[in-house]
């Protein structure tokens, strides 16, 4: 007896051949007669799943197929679909016949692609410093990047490179975001790169922006853009402000006003950051409107669980409010809260209201270190002088070192006897 699963699944089956012979036998006549083939036809669509099942696919997989990629139907050489099946196989580095059937019915434009177009795009990336491993990401994720012209595709290479991207940074946006190949020059890229520039970035904020968050190209400039940016200059934050809130978080644009940014803000008001300390705080750390409200609400609770409360508690929001960003209750955070109570045996309340920053420094790199050679050179870190020893860069604290020690121990050799990495 079929089970639940299998007969939901005949329904659909039944249901995709139906609404498909129906599509097919519409699209017959009139202007898609020539492209369609004068098999336009139910028959044209069972002809079709057919070849896809002598492929190799079932018959679920035939139709996923069909239904993602209509156009295949309009296909009338389906001879040289094995060939094209065993190229995509051979360039994804597919092992199992029964995985290829798969990643084709979740890509079948695959099975069109123009096999010219596909190696001549391939050496085009090779040539922008992809590797095929990275090559294979792209097109897995976006196929039209094999497919489409290789004109099309150095055009937007070029373009994005003529916005001021490294070439050695363009593999990275790829493989982060391959939708962007797969974008209209005049309708997405264009607009919204002359959208960054009306909101006062320049030509070298536009390149970092895309470098940090590429996916911000594929944005809507009315649906996603321009409702988030007018929020936030709702909020106060506008002018150069509001350039440097694009620039450190562009990934702000595409958080859901509605959804996720109020009730952000509203969260932060309701813990004393209102007004132009609100919008002071959205330009010192953006990230802080992406959080979670539950992740919110975990820091603001155990901050207060360890003493840190009422006006203390917005001062620290107000200096740092990258502390909301962290995992405070992580094992990461925990190990430096144990190693603050413990090691330097201060109590973690006293410490982060004096230097809210200390939170964010590695613990392997930073704290550790400086405070085991602070204390193998006869100078230890007290409550005093913490945040001198912490805040200095590596090149001040070792010149530090140097002048304590009267050049007799380097710190970057201390570090590399410890084991510490710097």
């Amino acid at each position: 007896m079929m089970q639940g699963g299998g007969r939901f699944w005949l329904a659909e089956w039944t249901s995709l051949r139906r609404r498909l012979a129906t599509r097919v036998c519409c699209e017959g006549g009139g202007g898609r007669a020539g492209r369609m083939g004068p098999a336009s036809t139910p028959q044209r669509l069972e002809s079709v799943l057919g070849a896809l099942r002598e492929l190799g696919m079932t018959e679920e997989e035939a139709a996923t197929a069909v239904s993602h990629h209509p156009g295949l139907l309009s296909y009338k050489n389906t001879g040289k679909w094995a060939e094209r099946a065993m190229a995509w196989k051979a360039l994804l580095g597919i092992s199992e016949q029964s995985e290829l059937m798969k990643d084709l019915a979740r890509r079948p434009a695959a099975l069109t692609m123009s096999g010219g177009n596909l190696w001549k795009n391939i050496a085009l990336l090779e040539q922008q410093g992809c590797s095929m491993e990275v090559i294979r990401g792209i097109i897995r994720r976006e196929p039209v990047a094999a497919s489409m012209s290789t004109e099309s595709l150095r055009a937007k290479v070029g373009f994005l490179c003529g916005l001021g991207v490294p070439q050695e940074k363009l593999p990275g946006i790829l493989s982060a975001c391959p939708k962007v190949l797969a974008l209209s020059m005049e309708k997405n890229l264009k607009p919204t790169i002359d959208w960054l520039s009306k909101n006062g970035l320049q030509k070298s904020d536009i390149s970092a922006v895309l470098q940090r968050f590429p996916r911000m190209l594929t944005y809507s400039t009315d649906n996603n853009l321009n409702p988030t940016v007018t929020w936030l200059v709702s909020m106060g934050v506008r002018g150069d402000a509001l350039v440097t809130v694009l620039r450190r978080f562009p990934q702000l644009l595409g958080c859901s006003v509605d959804n996720k940014l109020k009730p952000a803000a509203e969260w932060l008001a309701s813990a004393g950051l209102t007004g132009g300390v609100l919008a002071s705080v959205i330009r010192k750390c953006p990230g802080v409107l992406g959080c979670s409200l539950e992740k919110l609400t975990a820091n603001h609770e155990y901050l207060s669980g360890i003493g840190i409360k009422g006006d203390e508690l917005v001062k620290i929001y107000r200096t740092q409010p990258t502390i909301l960003t962290l995992a405070l209750k992580g094992p990461l955070m925990q190990q430096k809260i144990k190693f603050i109570e413990q090691t330097m045996g201060m109590v973690p309340r006293d410490v982060i209201t004096k230097h809210p920053p200390i939170i964010g420094y590695s613990l392997e790199k930073r704290l550790r270190p400086r405070f085991l050679f602070l204390a193998h050179i006869g100078h230890p870190v007290s409550f005093q002088n913490f945040t001198s020893a912490f805040t200095a860069s590596d090149a001040s604290f070792r010149k530090r070192g140097l002048l304590l020690t009267g050049g007799h121990i380097d710190f970057l050799e201390f570090c590399r006897n410890l084991g510490t990495t710097k």
